[in-house]
Parts: structure tokens; C-alpha cells; sequence
């Protein structure tokens, strides 16, 4: 009897133990399942707070060009570029200044004039010039009314005042062209050449003109002061009309300092040959 009571006891201890066995494998499971899995922060930059998330990056795309501009410079440039084609001019402007050079004021208000003739207006004002400043390779010729009508003066290069010219605060158009040359402007016939006796600038107007015309069929021609086809150290302006050219010489003969002059209208002070040309020969160039 004493023999089954220690087998029920030992019996009863292991069932304790196998229970108890179960109930610390159960409890470990519940523990493994219920801890969470630590998952280590993005990096931050370091003046970058923890409460607030890194700025996204945006990629911007620029708009492209739409060329307008490119094809605005172009327009103006190939403008410009013909208009100095078109007049054979050699870059610069022609400035007109509100004061004389000796004015302590000088040079005041000034106002910029491009190839052309320019009536007074929006580029300048009417009869407010008193001066004018011409670059290399240009000239001037400034006008006392508008449509280049009135007294004129044609000016070359260097800076001049204009009342020695009687167009002081009087000028109210402007044509700019090549030194030497204003073929846009005839002042003489088709075709012949003409020859003046003063400056344009002159008070007393042109003086005597003398007319140089090839005889029919020729195409070039002499002409001296000898034959009285003009007189000798007396010309101070020239026309050649288009399709012409004038070689005026110092000696009578058609010999000595000789000056080639192209179509348009010239003042010799210009070139240096005023009142100096005692023949001159007249060739038709086209």
C-alpha cells in the first residue's frame, strides 16, 4: 500500500513538471511575438531638425529659348549691315550739339543722326544745333528747312560750329553720306558734269557754273581753262552724275596733281583740290 502511494505522488510531481513545462514555453512564444522589430532612422543632414522631413528634391526644367530674340538681333543686325551696304558708309554716326565748341556749355543737349537723310523731329529737335560733329569717312550736309530744302552746308570730317555757315540753331534736316559724295541728292544734270564756282556753304550761292558734257559718241574728253571750258584755280564744288567719272588736274594739260572724283556732289575743300584744278577730263564709266 506504502509502495503505490510513492508512485502516485512521483507520478502526480512529473505531471506538475510537464505542465509546468508547457506554461514557460507558451509565455516565451507570447514574448517573441509582441517585440517589435527596431529598424534603424534614414540619416539626416545635420542641420536638419527631427521633427521635420528631409525637402524633397525637385528636378527643375528650364524653358527652353524660343528664339525670338536670337532672330531680332539677326533682323536688326542684317538691317543695319544692309543700310551700310546700301550707302557704302563706314561705321559712325553724325552727332549734333545744342552748344557752340567756345560755349562754356558745350556741348549741352546732343543728338545722334544716322545714314540718310534725317528730317528734325524725333532724332532731333528743330533749330536747336550749334554744333556737329562728323566721324572719319563720313560727311554731313545740313539743311535749314525740312525734305533738305533751304540754305545747306556740307561739312566732312571734325567738329565744326555752324554759325560761320549762317545755320547756327537754324538746321531742320541732315543727310549723312560718304565722304566726298552725295549721290542720293542730284544737284546737277543726267548727264554731265558740272562745276561750281564756290562752296555750297558759300552766301553767294554756287557763283558761276561751268557744264562739262561728252560730245555724242565720245566717252571721254579733256577739258581745259585754255579753251575756256571753265575757269582755271576757280572751281570749289563739282557734280558727277551717275555713270561718270572727273579727274580734275592742277596744270592746264591734263598733267600734274590730279584728284579722281566718283558720282555725287563734292566739295573740293573737302578733298583738298579747292580752287586748284586748271583741266579736268570727263570719262563715262559704264
Amino acid at each position: 500500500m506504502r509502495g503505490i502511494s510513492i508512485l502516485l505522488a512521483g507520478l502526480a510531481l512529473l505531471i506538475a513538471a510537464v505542465v509546468a513545462l508547457g506554461l514557460l514555453k507558451s509565455e516565451a512564444r507570447t514574448k517573441v511575438r509582441a517585440t517589435p522589430t527596431f529598424q534603424e532612422p534614414p540619416a539626416q543632414a545635420a542641420d536638419a531638425s527631427p521633427l521635420t522631413p528631409p525637402p524633397a528634391v525637385v528636378e527643375r526644367s528650364e524653358p527652353e529659348p524660343t528664339g525670338d530674340d536670337d532672330v531680332a538681333a539677326a533682323e536688326t543686325h542684317t538691317t543695319t549691315a544692309e543700310s551700310a551696304e546700301r550707302h557704302k558708309l563706314p561705321p559712325g554716326r553724325v552727332e549734333l550739339f545744342e552748344h557752340a565748341t567756345h560755349d562754356p556749355a558745350f556741348p549741352g543737349a546732343h543728338w545722334e543722326v544716322d545714314a540718310g537723310l534725317t528730317n528734325a523731329g524725333w532724332a532731333f529737335p528743330s533749330d536747336e544745333a550749334s554744333a556737329v560733329e562728323v566721324p572719319h569717312g563720313l560727311q554731313a550736309t545740313l539743311f535749314e528747312h525740312e525734305d533738305g530744302e533751304g540754305h545747306r552746308v556740307m561739312l566732312g570730317p571734325g567738329v565744326h560750329n555752324l554759325a560761320p555757315y549762317g545755320l547756327n540753331d537754324s538746321v531742320s534736316s541732315i543727310r549723312v553720306t560718304r565722304f566726298g559724295q552725295d549721290v542720293d541728292s542730284p544737284v546737277g544734270p543726267e548727264h554731265a558734269v558740272e562745276l561750281y564756282e564756290h562752296r555750297t556753304s558759300d552766301l553767294a550761292q554756287r557763283g558761276e557754273t561751268w557744264t562739262l558734257a561728252l560730245p555724242e559718241g565720245r566717252d571721254e574728253r579733256l577739258f581745259t581753262s585754255a579753251a575756256s571750258d571753265f575757269r582755271a584755280f576757280a572751281v570749289s564744288c563739282a557734280w558727277v552724275p551717275p555713270g561718270y567719272e572727273l579727274t580734275l588736274f592742277q596744270q592746264p594739260d591734263g598733267r600734274g596733281l590730279a584728284m579722281v572724283l566718283g558720282p555725287g556732289y563734292h566739295e573740293l575743300d573737302l578733298v583738298g583740290f579747292n580752287d586748284r584744278a586748271a583741266s579736268a577730263r570727263v570719262r563715262r564709266i559704264r
